[in-house]
C-alpha cells in the first residue's frame, strides 16, 4: 500500500476513533529512514501517538 494511502486511511480512523493505538512495525530490509519518515507523516496527519514495535532476536537457547 503507498505510504499517502495508508496515512490518509489511518488519520480517517484517528477522526472517529481517536484513542486507536498506531503502531509501526518496519520489514529487516526497509531502511530506517523510510519507517521514520512514515512515522513522521503520521504525525502530521494527526496521530497523536506513534509507536514503533520491536521483535526481539533469536535467542540460541530457551530462557537465555
Amino acid at each position: 500500500i503507498p505510504a499517502t494511502e495508508l496515512v490518509t486511511k489511518v488519520a480517517a480512523v484517528i477522526k472517529y476513533k481517536p484513542k486507536t493505538q498506531v503502531l509501526v512495525r518496519g520489514d529487516k530490509d526497509v531502511p530506517y529512514g523510510r519507517v521514520v519518515e512514515l512515522m513522521s507523516q503520521l504525525k502530521s496527519a494527526g496521530v497523536p501517538k506513534v509507536g514503533l514495535m520491536t521483535q526481539p532476536p533469536p535467542s540460541s537457547s530457551p530462557g537465555a
